[in-house]
């Protein structure tokens, strides 16, 4: 059953989180330098910026987000790697991108510009999916991710969005796919399916955001993948949305890819009640390597 997106206090134990943010308007708008026409994933950097990437090579970005400043090469030591990337995610020291073939490349935050590596990660889940979406847990050690089209039979049913876990320690995925029944959400909304396009954690809520872009719908599952919360995205601010992420103060943060025209960042806080006093700790990032 799906928790009615009525007003909501953050921690005072409702359980939905997007009632705490009004997609009538993003309170932050602007498109990216023409030099990024296809921005995909984001994750967290630090107070004021967060993390981005292209869509065909691996080369990270560094944005303000409440600033629409061009965007900064994160570290122009590392190796391009061509591809399709989908997700970007940072976790225990280490930044991960994300194939859409389900292969995982890291690098790690505190290595000097001049000894840069990409690592190129299998994870043992390569091909059942066209991955797309990336998410970290901070403590428990583990990636979330995302399904957008699965390509090994049985094919799952139009209600159900899969997902994978994948361990840092031992850099493996486990093979069976958490399985998320969206039947009511579907339904409810009118749609043949969900096709996600970006996962991220909220730890104040112990909730996962997952994005459906050509949907336009976000929806919050509870930490055993259930779901108990949807909102669908106005079309005017979201015609290609494809990741998503919360800072420090849970400010709520989305990418759309150019769709034809400049790619866009909307930023969308949380309201009255729901506002996060103190930013919550997140990991020490080092300075811009350039």
């Amino acid at each position: 059953m799906l928790v009615s997106l009525s007003a909501c206090a953050w921690g005072d134990g409702l359980k939905n989180a997007l009632a705490c943010y009004d997609f009538a308007q993003p309170d932050v708008r602007y498109q990216y330098a023409r030099s990024l026409r296809e921005p995909s994933g984001l994750a967290y950097a630090h107070e004021g910026a967060v993390l981005t990437h292209d869509d065909n090579v691996s080369t990270l970005y560094l944005m303000r987000h409440m600033d629409p400043a061009p965007p900064q090469l994160w570290n122009s030591q590392l190796p391009v790697v061509k591809g399709d990337f989908e997700g970007v995610a940072v976790l225990d020291g280490y930044v991960y991108l994300l194939a859409s073939s389900g292969v995982l490349f890291r690098t790690h935050l505190e290595q000097h510009a001049g000894g840069a590596r990409l690592q190129r990660v299998t994870t043992g889940i390569e091909g059942r999916c066209n991955f797309e979406g990336l998410a970290a847990r901070p403590g428990s050690g583990e990636l979330i991710l995302a399904c957008k089209y699965i390509n090994e039979p049985p094919h799952p049913s139009r209600d159900e969005v899969h997902l994978y876990r994948f361990d840092a320690q031992s850099l493996r995925a486990d093979p069976q796919a958490i399985v998320v029944d969206v039947s009511a959400v579907r339904k409810s909304h009118r749609l043949r399916r969900l096709r996600p396009s970006g996962i991220e954690w909220l730890p104040t809520r112990q909730r996962y955001m997952l994005l459906a872009g050509k949907e336009r719908l976000l929806l919050e599952l509870d930490s055993a993948f259930g779901v108990v919360g949807a909102m669908r995205l106005p079309r005017k601010f979201h015609r290609q949305a494809e990741g998503l992420t919360l800072d420090a103060r849970d400010r709520l943060i989305i990418t759309d890819e150019a769709h034809g025209r400049a790619a866009t960042l909307s930023v969308y806080s949380p309201g009255g009640q729901c506002s996060t006093v103190a930013p919550r700790g997140m990991p020490r990032w080092p300075s811009t390597r350039n």
